[in-house]
């Protein structure tokens, strides 16, 4: 199956969405205002899942996730992924204003 455009950029999204995730739930050994990256990546989840259905989704939310200092870099750092985690936040600004 070929994918164009907007299909293709979510799909791609998707994907960093998801090892980002992934990486959160292998690395949760520091929780932000009382949440856990667990908990974060439940959130998360629930994003990738309005991306893969091809809903509206939180658009705000993903980007102040992917902030510099934001929760997610602030756990990459606290679990040393943070080398991967400014390869998957390039990916993500590059994607993002493209969905």
């Amino acid at each position: 199956m070929i994918l164009f455009g907007r299909k293709k950029r979510r799909l791609r999204l998707v994907m960093v969405l998801n090892r980002t995730k992934e990486l959160l739930e292998e690395y949760n050994n520091i929780s932000f205002d009382g949440f856990s990256p667990s908990e974060v990546a439940l959130d998360l989840g629930i994003l990738i899942t309005q991306l893969e259905l091809d809903k509206n989704f939180d658009k705000l939310r993903l980007v102040v996730l992917f902030a510099p200092t934001g929760i997610f870099q602030e756990c990459a750092m606290a679990n040393d992924w943070h080398s991967e985690y400014m390869e998957l936040s390039s990916k993500f600004d590059y994607l993002i204003d493209r969905v």
